[in-house]
């Protein structure tokens, strides 16, 4: 951010990190950067980066509780969801799956699910931009593999997370 403060001198910024899916023109805001489709409206959008998302715990998480293997096992087991998160959209082998999760936790904020799943609360559903660095080092495991959220449209008008989140 300092890198582009020094070039617009004169720039001013009130910076607002919600993850409240806010009203964009009632709260006189002139960018947000939000994942998945924009609805009808008059807004422009422009894609930064594809979104991937996958079903994720943590070692010790899977351990205590065992690793589900299908759709029907996750409601057996803890669940963590952000705010807007209320139905799982996966795709798998039998093809699109539409799951609503019963929570464990619920909560407005990405940063609290990404750390709740770390900590072995439960299994996440996350965007791999918020948790790939722990599924490389190994803190997070993919969990049923062959599910994940369907792929977007190239067509479809969506703001997926920037790249530079991660």
């Amino acid at each position: 951010m300092k890198g582009f403060m020094e070039s617009y001198p004169d720039l001013r910024l009130a910076v607002d990190l919600n993850d409240d899916y806010v009203d964009l023109v009632a709260g006189n805001f002139d960018v947000a950067v939000r994942i998945g489709t924009l609805p009808d409206s008059s807004l422009v959008a422009r894609r930064l980066a594809p979104n991937r998302r996958v079903l994720c715990a943590s070692p010790e998480y899977l351990e205590r509780h065992g690793e589900p293997r299908n759709i029907a096992d996750l409601h057996h087991h803890r669940l963590i969801a952000g705010g807007p998160q209320v139905t799982w959209r996966l795709e798998g082998p039998e093809g699109p799956v539409t799951f609503k999760p019963q929570t464990l936790l619920q909560t407005n904020s990405s940063e609290v699910v990404r750390e709740a799943v770390v900590s072995g609360m439960g299994i996440g559903f996350r965007s791999t931009w918020d948790v790939g660095v722990e599924l490389r080092r190994g803190a997070l495991r993919r969990v049923m593999p062959a599910y994940g959220a369907p792929p977007m449209s190239p067509s479809t008008r969506s703001i997926p997370d920037a790249a530079w989140c991660r």
